[in-house]
């Protein structure tokens, strides 16, 4: 686990960027760069990346849509921001604990699709989604571009999950096979559900 954390940092002239050396030896030697459907840039150690990858059927098709994009971690903790993704992110980066994952911002993101302080901890288990699941509880999706969605899951297929659910202005969101630990349990503050 990365623990809890955002932290701010700067791409240098090469597009190399430090990841925060608290988290660094936890990723091992290769982190790997993708962009999840909803535009969220993330950024994965190996051993959480595999998780995700034992978890997809269509691999050609996941790839199309999430892009991957293995990077070498260089001597002095650094990493390559992909060309693809530097325009969009800028200079200046945060990095978001997911707890597996890193969500990546540009800017200090706060405002800019940063997590809430009001959206609870992710899921730490698939044992512990699954008992939302089960229990029919309320459940948080929380898109990188700062969009909230309250719902509940309507399938579980190892430690992915079917979601269902509406964002603040009342659009309907349904999502399929997303891990656990983009989703925490719900604050129940009244709104309508499915």
């Amino acid at each position: 686990m990365l623990g809890e954390g955002q932290w701010l940092r700067s791409v240098d002239e090469k597009g190399r960027i430090p990841l925060p050396s608290v988290i660094r030896p936890q990723f091992g030697a290769i982190v790997t760069w993708a962009v999840e459907p909803s535009g969220q840039v993330v950024l994965y150690p190996s051993w959480t990346w595999k998780k995700v990858l034992k978890g997809v059927e269509d691999l050609q098709q996941f790839r199309e849509i999430w892009k991957p994009q293995d990077e070498e971690i260089d001597r002095q903790g650094r990493i390559t921001v992909p060309f693809s993704l530097r325009r969009e992110l800028g200079v200046r980066i945060s990095f978001v604990s997911m707890g597996e994952y890193l969500k990546i911002f540009p800017g200090n993101g706060v405002g800019d699709g940063a997590r809430p302080n009001n959206i609870g901890k992710p899921f730490q288990s698939a044992r512990v989604a699954e008992e939302c699941f089960r229990e029919r509880k309320e459940v948080v999706y929380y898109s990188g571009n700062g969009r909230e969605v309250t719902g509940r899951f309507t399938a579980v297929v190892g430690s992915f999950f079917g979601f269902s659910g509406k964002d603040k202005q009342g659009i309907i969101v349904t999502l399929s096979y997303e891990p656990y630990w983009k989703f925490c349990l719900g604050t129940s503050d009244g709104s309508k559900l499915l």
